[in-house]
C-alpha cells in the first residue's frame, strides 16, 4: 500500500482529511450510466507473469422503475457486469481488459449515454493489526455531448477474521460533475456489508447494499469471484 503503517494513526487522519475536504468540493449530477463494477481497489495485481480473471456481478433488488438514460433501461431487476483478464508484467504493473455489459428481461440495452471515459482512481490507505482502511478518490472523466468530470469516491473499512475470512463495510458514493453541487436527493450514497472469503481455490468478494438517498438504488447485491492461472 502507498501509506507507510509506522504511523497509522497519522494517515488515517489525513486521508479523512482528504476525504472532507473533497465533499466539499462543489459538484453536480453526472450523466447517466449503468453500474457494472463495484470494487475498492486495494492496490493488489496480478503476479509477475501471471495472468488474473475476475467477474464482476451485481443485480438490482429494488430500485428506480423509469430507465436512466432514453432508449436504456431501468435499474430495477437489472445485471449488471465486467470479466477483467488481467496480466503480470512487472511487480508494479498489469495490464488489463474489461467487457462490461448490463441485461435486463429485454436484453442488452444501451450501456452509457458517453461514447468514451478515463477513470483516475488513487488507492489510498493503511493496514495494521488485521484492519484495512482503504479510500479511493475516483474522477470519473467522459466524454461526448454528455461528457463531464466526475468525483465518486469509495471507501472501505475491514477486518481479517479468520485466515481466509474479511468482514467490513464499503461506501460507494456519485456526487456528479465536479464544480456545481448537486442537491443530497440527487446524489448516489450507497453502503454495503461485505465478506472476503477463499473458496474451491477462487477469492469472492460478496455484499449487500443499501441505498441512502433518493438517487441510489435502494437493494443491491454484488460479487467478484477471481482466480490467478
Amino acid at each position: 500500500m502507498g501509506a507507510s503503517s509506522a504511523h497509522p494513526v497519522r494517515t488515517l487522519a489525513l486521508l479523512l482529511l482528504f476525504f472532507l475536504a473533497a465533499i466539499a468540493t462543489q459538484l453536480a449530477p453526472r450523466p447517466a450510466h449503468a453500474i457494472d463494477e463495484i470494487q475498492v481497489y486495494n492496490a493488489s495485481i496480478a503476479p509477475v507473469h501471471t495472468f488474473s480473471l475476475q467477474q464482476h456481478l451485481n443485480y438490482v433488488w429494488s430500485g428506480s422503475t423509469s430507465p436512466d438514460f432514453e432508449g436504456s433501461f431501468a435499474p430495477y431487476h437489472s445485471l449488471n457486469g465486467t470479466p477483467e483478464l488481467a496480466y503480470g508484467v512487472t511487480p508494479w504493473w498489469e495490464i488489463g481488459f474489461y467487457a462490461p455489459f448490463s441485461l435486463d428481461a429485454n436484453g442488452t440495452p444501451p450501456f452509457s449515454q458517453s461514447p468514451a471515459a478515463l477513470e483516475f482512481r488513487p488507492i489510498l490507505g493503511v493496514r495494521d493489526l488485521g484492519w484495512e482502511f482503504i479510500i479511493n478518490p475516483i474522477v470519473d472523466a467522459s466524454f461526448g455531448n454528455m461528457g463531464s468530470v466526475d468525483f465518486a469516491p469509495a471507501i472501505r473499512l475491514a477486518r481479517t477474521v479468520t485466515k481466509d475470512v474479511m468482514l467490513g463495510l464499503e461506501y460507494y458514493s456519485d456526487f456528479g460533475a465536479l464544480g456545481n453541487m448537486a442537491l443530497t436527493a440527487q446524489q448516489r450514497h450507497t453502503l454495503f456489508a461485505v465478506t472476503d472469503f477463499t473458496v474451491f481455490g477462487l477469492d469472492v468478494n460478496f455484499g449487500v447494499g443499501f441505498g441512502l438517498t433518493d438517487a441510489s438504488d435502494k437493494i443491491v447485491t454484488k460479487m467478484i469471484i477471481g482466480r490467478s492461472f
